[in-house]
């Protein structure tokens, strides 16, 4: 009998089962359009049978199309010459070019051409031959095979890209168009990271079926047995519309209903009416599920496997997310490696930026014991961080020490883990590194023992010598040097114990600063100082030449990028809630360990006060005098601020989650897991009882009137009652439950109203009017949001969450700081009055003081994508930052403009209007303001070059280069503005777009061209190596090879003398204007990718590969480093007052820096500022933690 269902392969064109997605109607548009395409995706998702529908119907139009599919090209043994011939073979045999081009005479006359030349030119051919006179679609297949070629295919792509630009210069090229399909991210596909990434064409999404799309699948299940619309809902649920799943099960139900015997029907598991649920699912787990791998024909669930754990250093990263989402975590898509090889595996969806598990077959298939499973194959250490997790993550013998660590460090090292890998891996070089400071403690003072021990017996035998005759003098001094010798073995002893610890706190302060424990990596820091300043000043010549820079540096990388204080730690369970006094002088803290702690804010325990069980809710009195807590057994207790208990009441026959006092501290609210809101006075009786919903309220707040009671529902609502108890407005800003709530007055926009700041399961903030109006969402959580928090000046919001951050904006949206440290949730938040602390509690048993202004440097957060370049204004007064869109700043870090989201910029250059020519001027004069004044150049990675006014309005463009811009820069004069591309060209040109010259003589992209100081020539690097000098009027005057590798930024002295070069093979050098070489700096940055000299002539500052600033003088003596950044540091600029530096990265951050104030600090004096109260109060410090600073003024 006909089977009308296919699993796996290629559904013929016109299909009758086949299912149209939106992305058949998006790609065959697209295409039409003249668009390049890519359709990337996970396995076995209907890539294949896309294709063929959509060059079917591209073919019915008279379209010329062509299928590559990759694999037929070979893959481990194949030469680069049979790939690319290959390739070109394909093409001629696929247009049914065989009798009309003789391909071998064509390839025999190209053989003098690289391979990639052959194939542009051959694409070149095909669009003037005279039968490929209609459009020809060119559909690459497979282009993942590409990444196990034994050789790298990026100018595969460099081809496609030409094709690309060449519209612009040859308008045949608008006939040809690229469909690429396979299972990759387009950055997969181009290996070289300095090459420009693979960013043309549209990408085509390819969703799962949606189930009112799969009545063409019925046609198989009408066997007049069972709905079979009910049956194919059945199938629905277990595949989530997975192409492949659902026709493997609706064949696999077809065979049921074909075949079934009568016992099956007699026991009730035919599908009647009502049982096609049960049915089906039986099915799914007989079939599917159990002994899944030897049922697993066609192979579809083995592939998942395949990929989750092909790659052994980063399966544990995979499963530990893929094992989160299983337990009930949300987890906010992002653009990770981690998460997109998730999504390419097939295991997981991402639906509204959320990942999913796609189908329950897969939950089913791989469970938690089979993660588990998975994992305790994948680590050495499985049994013991099993028992750790089993302990609570307490019970420090089962850490790993010694050889063990070694062993599992050094297998680490390349691989990405879980979350849970590196906290077990961190407590255990933290228990570590204890002990080590222990031994080697212990090592010093049997040093010193030694020595005194050498130097006693010298004395006796000194002593000895005057009794002797002086016939013994011989022996006597032989003995003496002997002694001598003893003890300067005791003392080269004690030295090398000494730097052995110093080296090994240096080591430990990086750790633990890459690990976001940044208040233990000060500390770390701190006892490095501490110890190389107790050695003496013979010894401290002895040590090794860079100790003590490695210890200025990471002195410095802690102060510059430490916010935490303090913690405080002596709750023995979760810290669930904390709250501090409207006066700003009590912390209080609640967990569930049914305790509440009082807490001075420098950390000092005052009180602790017994519950009856888990505390969720607490809050001061408006007056500070009063503290109200509640517990999850119902009971709601009344202390004063000293923790002396006034009043017990019970006030829930459920939990309470949340209490709040009304503004003039008469009223206390409760919210209840009851769905009710209780209002009381404060003897405990009873005023009134709110409800709107029965679902648990997880907050209440009175607004800052008291005419409003505001609660918010685990449903997702929030709901606002008047003083009286009328019900006034209901709203649900979130798709997911509201887990806190704050009113507060706030400046939106230029208005400052009263606002409800919640926070959501859904991931994000939302701000609204008490009316329910929307007016801003807060993202960048990447999962639940548990607590919101509004600084008392209104001039700041927090919120944390499951992903174990604190995120703080501004009113307006601006993002201003992320604060990592904590090791688990954190679920509750306090801004601290009359100080720039906020206070943050976590599940880790701790709560966290924040200092958020620092004093260094100014973190500047709103790029989506790596930031490549930076600029200060010429009055140093606006800071413009380019990665994707241009954002212009103030000094203070708001954001002032954003611009140009979709023309993908990489260089943007303020430009004073003053230089413009007139009828640009005039145009300017007309369209702005008298006082805006600025504006500024941008260079996109498309070729465009465009300029806008500073507010963000688009005055001009023209296409700059064919291929990304690099870099532009405007003349000193203002006039001239020069730009250089990915075309291996330099251009001059007027600012209103008028070409000058084009300068031709670098072999490769050119990164970064500077004017002299003077304006009389250019200076340019390219990826080639070489530094060139230039006329303006396109004569090349010297031609020097600079370095070993490709050369990324070349700065000119404020002087002209010297010109400085940065370079990924780790080196700044600096040469003359004539070319010739003066002197070599060496990186600590595994590249060094930009550089610059201050304006006032006096310093040179470098960025680097490793995320850090280099800073010497103008003579090239070594300052100091800077570290902040996550990553690749791709550029950095000074103020024009040399004042300040601002960097841009990988890590889509810039970094503000207070170069003056740097050089003005002692690191070690601010270091030890920012944790006196710290190791004044924690409770796990050692006497001698605790006097680390004493000898610091």
């Amino acid at each position: 009998m006909f089977d009308p269902y296919q699993v796996g392969g290629s559904l013929v064109a016109n299909a009758p089962t086949y299912i149209e997605r939106p992305s058949d109607k998006q790609l065959f548009e697209a295409l039409e359009r003249g668009e390049f395409c890519y359709v990337l995706n996970c396995r076995q998702m209907g890539k294949s049978s896309l294709l063929v529908q959509t060059r079917y119907h591209l073919e019915q139009k008279g379209f010329h199309c062509v299928t590559i599919d990759l694999t037929q090209l070979g893959s481990e043994r194949v030469t680069p010459l049979q790939w690319y011939k290959g390739f070109v073979t394909e093409l001629w045999r696929g247009l049914g070019l065989v009798g009309e081009l003789n391909l071998k005479a064509w390839w025999q006359d190209v053989e003098d051409l690289s391979l990639v030349q052959r194939l542009s030119q051959f694409f070149e051919c095909l669009l003037h031959w005279p039968s490929i006179d209609r459009r020809l679609f060119v559909f690459v297949d497979e282009i993942d095979s590409v990444l196990s070629l034994p050789f790298s295919v990026d100018d595969f792509f460099a081809v496609v890209r030409y094709c690309y630009n060449q519209r612009t210069i040859d308008p045949a090229y608008n006939r040809l168009a690229f469909a690429i399909f396979g299972v990759a991210t387009p950055s997969d596909l181009i290996g070289d990271r300095k090459r420009t990434p693979f960013n043309i064409g549209t990408a085509i999404d390819l969703s799962c079926f949606a189930v009112e799309t799969l009545s063409p699948l019925e046609v198989g299940l009408n066997l007049g047995r069972g709905n079979a619309k009910a049956v194919l809902r059945e199938i629905f649920y277990w595949t989530n519309g997975q192409p492949f799943l659902t026709q493997k099960l609706c064949q696999i139900v077809r065979k049921q209903l074909l075949f079934a015997d009568a016992e099956v029907e007699a026991n009730g598991r035919d599908p009647r009416p009502g049982h096609e649920a049960a049915w089906v699912a039986e099915i799914v787990d007989r079939y599917i599920v159990r002994h899944w791998e030897t049922q697993d024909e066609p192979e579809h669930l083995k592939t998942i496997r395949n990929r989750l754990l092909h790659d052994g250093n980063r399966a544990g990263v995979l499963l530990g997310l893929y094992q989160k989402l299983l337990q009930g975590e949300t987890i906010r898509r992002n653009d990770s490696r981690a998460h997109m090889e998730l999504l390419l595996s097939g295991l997981v969806l991402d639906r509204r930026g959320w990942l999913e598990i796609k189908t329950p077959i897969y939950r089913s298939v791989f469970d938690l014991d089979w993660v588990a499973r998975q994992l305790s194959t994948l680590r050495p250490y499985s049994e013991a961080l099993d028992a750790w997790i089993a302990s609570q993550k307490i019970d420090d013998s089962r850490l790993l020490r010694g050889q063990a660590l070694r062993d599992a460090r050094t297998w680490a090292s390349d691989k990405s883990l879980s979350d849970c890998d590196y906290q077990f891996l961190a407590a255990s070089v933290d228990r570590d590194r204890r002990e080590t400071e222990r031994r080697l403690e212990a090592e010093r003072m049997a040093a010193i023992e030694e020595k005194l021990a050498a130097e006693r017996l010298n004395a006796k035998r000194q002593k000895m010598f005057n009794f002797t005759l002086s016939g013994a003098l011989v022996v006597s001094i032989g003995l003496g040097i002997t002694a001598l010798r003893q003890s300067d073995r005791a003392f080269q002893s004690e030295q090398g114990a000494r730097v052995r610890e110093i080296q090994a706190l240096v080591a430990s302060s990086d750790g633990l600063f890459a690990s976001h424990q940044r208040l233990d990596a000060t500390l770390a820091a701190i006892k490095a100082s501490h110890q190389f300043e107790c050695i003496d000043r013979v010894g401290r010549e002895s040590c090794p030449a860079e100790l003590k820079a490695e210890i200025d540096r990471v002195l410095r990388q802690a102060i510059f990028s430490t916010q935490e204080t303090n913690r405080l730690e002596g709750h023995r369970g979760w810290v669930l809630v904390v709250k501090a006094s409207p006066d700003g002088q009590t912390i209080a803290t609640g967990s569930n360990d049914r305790t509440v702690k009082l807490w001075q804010p420098d950390g000092t325990l005052l009180n602790t006060l017994p519950h009856s069980d888990t505390v969720h809710g607490l809050n001061f009195s408006p007056d500070s005098q009063t503290l109200v807590t509640s517990s999850l057994d119902g009971n709601i207790y009344l202390w004063t601020r000293d923790g002396r208990l006034l009043h017990q009441f019970r006030g829930h026959d459920s939990a309470i989650w949340d209490l709040a006092f009304s503004p003039d501290g008469t009223q206390i609210a409760s919210a209840g897991g009851d769905g009710t809101v209780r209002l009381w006075n404060r003897n405990g009786d009873r005023l009134a009882t709110l409800s709107e919903s029965e679902t648990a309220v997880w907050g209440v707040s009175f607004d800052l009137q008291g005419r409003s009671i505001v609660a918010n529902y685990r449903s997702g609502s929030i709901v606002i009652w008047n003083a009286d108890g009328t019900l006034e407005q209901t709203f649900t800003p979130h798709t997911g439950a509201v887990w806190d709530l704050e009113i507060a007055r706030l400046e939106i926009d230029g208005n400052r109203e009263t606002i409800v700041a919640s926070a959501s399961g859904d991931g994000t903030v939302k701000l609204s009017r008490l009316d329910g109006t929307l007016l801003k969402t807060l993202e960048g959580h990447e999962a639940e949001v548990f607590e919101v928090a509004v600084s008392p000046a209104g001039d700041a919001i927090a919120a944390s969450g499951g992903d174990r951050t604190v995120r703080v904006w501004r009113p307006d949206g601006t993002l201003l700081s992320v604060l990592r440290g904590h090791r688990s949730a954190i679920r509750g938040l306090a801004f601290v009055p009359d100080t720039s602390l906020l206070i943050s509690a976590s599940d880790d048993n701790t709560a966290h003081l924040w200092k958020l202004d620092n004093p260094f440097t100014k973190v500047l957060q709103g790029h989506d994508r790596t930031i490549w370049d930076v600029d200060f204004s010429p009055d140093g007064q606006q800071i413009l930052t380019t990665g994707d869109t241009a954002k212009v700043w103030s000094r203070d870090g708001r954001l002032l403009t954003s611009v140009a989201d979709i023309l993908r910029l990489r260089e943007s250059v303020f430009v004073d209007k003053a230089h413009f020519q007139a009828p640009l001027q005039a145009r300017v004069a007309r369209g702005t303001p008298r006082e805006q004044q600025l504006f500024f150049f941008s260079a996109s990675r498309l070729g465009q070059i465009s300029l806008w006014n500073a507010d963000g309005t688009l005055f001009g463009e023209f296409d700059g280069h064919t291929g990304g811009v690099w870099d532009t820069t405007l003349s000193p004069d203002g006039r001239l503005l020069v730009s250089a591309g990915d075309d291996n060209t330099i251009k001059l040109w007027d600012l209103d777009g008028t070409l000058r010259h084009v300068l031709h003589d670098h072999r490769s992209r050119v990164y970064d061209v500077d004017f002299s100081p003077d304006g009389t020539y250019l200076g340019s690097v390219s990826e080639d190596g070489y530094l060139k000098f230039w006329t303006l009027d396109g004569q090349l005057l010297s031609s020097t090879a600079s370095h070993d590798n490709g050369v990324w930024e070349l700065a000119f002295s404020p002087d002209g003398r010297s010109i400085a070069t940065a370079s990924l093979d780790d080196t700044v050098k600096f040469w003359t204007p004539e070319g010739e070489h003066l002197q070599t700096l060496t990186g600590h940055n595994g590249g060094m990718t930009s550089v610059e000299f201050s304006p006032d002539g006096q310093f040179v500052v470098g960025g680097g590969a490793f995320g850090r600033l280099q800073l010497w003088r103008s003579d090239g003596t070594e300052l100091m480093t800077l570290a902040a950044h996550d990553s690749v540091v791709w550029d950095v600029a000074f103020s024009p007052d040399s004042r300040s530096i601002v960097s841009g990265g990988d890590d889509r951050t810039a970094i503000l820096w207070d170069w003056e104030k740097i050089q003005q600090t002692d690191p070690l004096e601010y270091a030890c500022d920012l944790v006196r109260d710290y190791l004044a109060t924690n409770p796990n410090l050692t006497e001698d933690e605790r006097h680390l600073c004493d000898d610091v003024k």
